[in-house]
């Protein structure tokens, strides 16, 4: 990341503004008037002073080499970090994402209000654990935070400022939660989890399986693999189906799995306008409705996410109570 790429990111976030109220040469980024960070344009290497809890500061300082307390500033609050050398551009916008926030929380509630900042939320997060869900799926992530939420602080990929997809190249759901838990573990050494999920056809041989979000086209239309399924099982009698998910946990760098299943069958058109993906055609084993003709309370209950994450819960329960 080059000044101008690091500038450009500090003034895209919500609230941002810039200035030189010292010299000519020290660009300082405010939120309501309040330093969040802070570039010396003269230095022959690119650094960043950024706001950091004290605990995290000296966490970062023992961690990273590029990252040292902060001259001229108060160092028990305050990290300097020298980009380009081991920490992940990705990781730098985390920790200036979290200098804003170290400023937000002390803010008047007036104000945390106009950019919709919760302290209740932040103050959470020191009583459960922060866990880091590697997903860009904004209904996956809905769901999950609903049953985590007295388990742990939710937070996804876009949280950590990755926008980009992983790929999913593996060759079970197994395979592809792990790749994508394992490129967020190695860039920031931070607990996290992702889930893949399959929908197994019997009359199509367990497919789309593996490949269920793609089974239509890269796109990933939902709809498009909707009427792909219902094309192929257009004259089969027997629509046995059953949803799998797998959530791997990468924690403390230990892998962890967790599997749920739910068996249904396939409806010969989509009912219901809830949930995503194959919701629509997939009715579970004892009832008479689609996953989309549910709530998300109904639906977390007996799904094949809710299985998986069920299983999750307890284990983070277990490790939380030694």
């Amino acid at each position: 990341m080059n000044v101008e790429e690091l500038h450009d990111y500090c003034m895209s976030l919500k609230g941002v503004s810039e200035s030189f109220p010292f010299d000519d040469v020290s660009l300082v980024f405010k939120v309501e008037n309040k330093m969040v960070a802070v570039i010396p344009l003269d230095s022959l290497e690119l650094q960043i002073s950024l706001k950091c809890d004290p605990e995290k500061a000296v966490e970062l300082r023992e961690r990273y080499n590029c990252v040292t307390s902060a001259w001229h500033f108060n160092k028990k609050y305050w990290n300097t970090i020298y980009l380009n050398r081991d920490m992940k551009d990705d990781e730098v916008k985390q920790w200036i994402c979290h200098s804003i926030d170290e400023v937000m929380k002390k803010l008047p509630k007036r104000v945390r209000e106009k950019y919709e900042f919760n302290v209740q939320s932040s103050e959470l997060e020191k009583e459960n654990p922060k866990i880091i869900f590697a997903t860009h799926n904004n209904n996956k992530l809905k769901e999950l935070q609903q049953l985590l939420k007295d388990t742990a602080t939710l937070l996804s990929l876009n949280d950590l400022g990755i926008f980009d997809e992983i790929e999913e190249t593996g060759k079970t759901l197994e395979e592809n939660a792990l790749l994508k838990a394992k490129f967020v573990y190695d860039r920031f050494g931070i607990d996290v989890f992702a889930d893949d999920t399959g929908l197994e056809i019997e009359a199509l041989s367990g497919a789309p399986g593996v490949i269920s979000a793609r089974f239509a086209g890269e796109d990933k239309n939902s709809k498009k693999n909707i009427e792909k399924v219902l094309m192929l099982l257009q004259s089969e009698k027997n629509r046995q189906a059953c949803f799998k998910t797998v959530i791997a946990l990468i924690l403390n760098g230990k892998n962890y799995f967790f599997e749920g299943k739910v068996n249904g069958k396939i409806l010969e058109n989509p009912i219901g306008k809830e949930g995503f993906g194959y919701d629509p055609i997939f009715m579970p084993e004892g009832y008479d409705v689609s996953f989309a003709q549910m709530d998300l309370e109904t639906k977390n209950g007996i799904s094949h996410r809710g299985k998986a994450v069920e299983k999750l819960i307890k284990f983070l329960g277990s490790v939380k109570n030694e």
